[in-house]
């Protein structure tokens, strides 16, 4: 987006004349060049509370920070007046390292900007609620008309966004899943969800940069790591909590409590395990007789994980000096063995995974196809659709990655290089919204036995069946027809 440029040149600048001071001499008799480096890293600190998390501005900020450290001696002797000459002379494998890193950092910030608007999208309604038991503030975008004086005519889908990119990261599909027939709400919740959007006005409240660093190693590290796996269940909870007051609010207000209206769920991430991990809890579907099924997109089921704990057999028994040696060096072996990492698995046995008892769509990368991820970050969310005795149906697309459907290709471009699929992109354009919601439309008409209230059938061409892997579950294959377009 270009409005990011802007800011970024004039930083980019800032160090630029800074660095070209020490092998141009008409610019030593500029003594305050000297301060336009922190000048510049103030600038960039600013960007983020500015334009939000930018990730591709992120290299700028920690250049920025190396920089100021190197650059701190010139800026002592610029206050305290010593402008002699050889404050400004650096050597010239610095002024070279440094040139080539920045230009390295502005291609990185420019290469990697938004291409299109970022700016959420308008007509939209704003509703703000609150959980007065836990205190928490919940925004939500409601697309759709729900003031309709015969009531809502359509089905109702409940968006649980990715916690990093929140709302913004979803507009596109949400826009795209309401021209397909649905009336779609989606929530930030303030304090917990990055950025959370309140109302209209668009004021935007945002968590601590490390925070979102932390979410985004336990995306990656969540079902090898024992401290990010924690920290992952306790941002499923966090959702669970989350699903549990928005269906309770539907169920009061007369716009949505309708009994005839169909209740689809959808998650990203934590959201998705969050709706499965409560379709396979005791007396939900009871509890909530309008939701349908759910949709789970690319979630790994952190809570699943448990420590696998070594097996240790028994101290060999040998007598004597030999026994006691052979017993201290296997007492040591074991000691140093628990330094180690904890190892992480599935919960074994159908009783320790959750069974849900609602339809389920999951929505996966192309990753999910090869053998190291199958058999390692996502195997939990396999085996739970394997044990399926519900319908269920495993969607993935040729060349999506990780975060491709939750909008990140659009709005934060670097982010999807980061986290690429395996296989080349079969879509036009990297259609990931459009093609994720036309998938999510044809699910709910296969629960529903009707058609939605607009086409919800695959574009011809646009998603050919020989890019998406399909499997399904309790489900006649000629139901799938619509799925891939056969």
């Amino acid at each position: 987006m270009r409005e990011f440029w802007i800011p970024e040149l004039i930083i980019v600048i800032f160090y630029l004349l800074n660095i070209l001071q020490s092998p141009v001499r008409r610019l030593w008799n500029l003594g305050g060049l000297v301060w336009l480096p922190p000048i510049a890293l103030l600038l960039s600190i600013g960007f983020f509370p500015a334009y939000g998390f930018r990730p591709e501005c992120v290299p700028l900020l920690v250049f920025g920070i190396i920089f100021n450290f190197f650059n701190l001696s010139r800026l002592t002797a610029g206050r305290r007046g010593r402008q002699n000459a050889g404050i400004f002379v650096q050597p010239p494998l610095f002024t070279l390292i440094s040139g080539v890193l920045l230009a390295f950092v502005l291609a990185v910030a420019l290469g990697f900007s938004p291409t299109e608007d970022t700016a959420l999208s308008s007509g939209v309604q704003n509703l703000t609620i609150r959980d007065e038991t836990r205190n928490r503030d919940y925004f939500l975008r409601i697309y759709g008309d729900i003031d309709n004086p015969g009531g809502l005519s359509r089905p109702l889908l409940l968006m649980i966004p990715p916690s990093v990119g929140s709302q913004p990261v979803v507009d596109k599909l949400c826009l795209a899943l309401e021209a397909r027939g649905f009336t779609v709400i989606s929530y930030a919740r303030r304090g917990f969800d990055a950025p959370a959007i309140e109302g209209s006005a668009g004021r935007a409240s945002y968590i601590s940069p490390f925070e979102i660093f932390r979410r985004f190693w336990f995306l990656d590290r969540g079902t090898r790591s024992l401290k990010a796996n924690e920290s992952g269940k306790a941002l499923e909870q966090g959702r669970k909590e989350d699903v549990e007051f928005l269906l309770s609010y539907l169920e009061k207000d007369p716009r949505f409590r309708s009994p005839d209206l169909p209740l689809f769920l959808a998650g990203h991430e934590a959201g998705g395990s969050a709706l499965i991990l409560l379709a396979g809890s005791p007396g939900f579907t009871s509890r909530n007789p309008r939701v349908k099924g759910i949709i789970a997109i690319e979630s790994f089921l952190w809570t699943a994980y448990e420590v696998v704990e070594p097996v240790e057999g028994f101290l060999p028994s040998t007598p004597g000096f030999r026994g006691r040696v052979e017993r201290s060096w296997i007492k040591f072996i074991r000691w140093f063995a628990r330094l180690k990492p904890k190892e992480l698995a599935p919960a074994v046995g159908a009783a320790a995974l959750p069974a849900p008892e609602l339809p389920l769509l999951l929505i996966l990368s192309d990753r999910s196809g090869g053998e190291k991820y199958r058999e390692g970050a996502y195997k939990a969310i396999l085996d739970i659709f394997d044990r399926m005795q519900k319908a269920a149906l495993l969607v993935s697309a040729d060349g999506a990655g990780p975060l491709d459907f939750s909008g990140f290709p659009h709005y934060y471009p670097l982010v999807r290089a980061l986290y690429p699929g395996v296989g080349n992109t079969f879509w036009n354009n990297g259609d990931f919204s459009g093609g994720g919601a036309s998938l999510m439309a044809d699910f709910a008409s296969l629960i529903l036995a009707a058609p939605m209230a607009a086409p919800n059938t695959l574009a011809p061409g646009k998603i050919p069946a020989q890019g998406l892997h399909t499997a399904r579950r309790a489900w006649n294959l000629a139901d799938l027809r619509c799925i891939v377009d056969l």
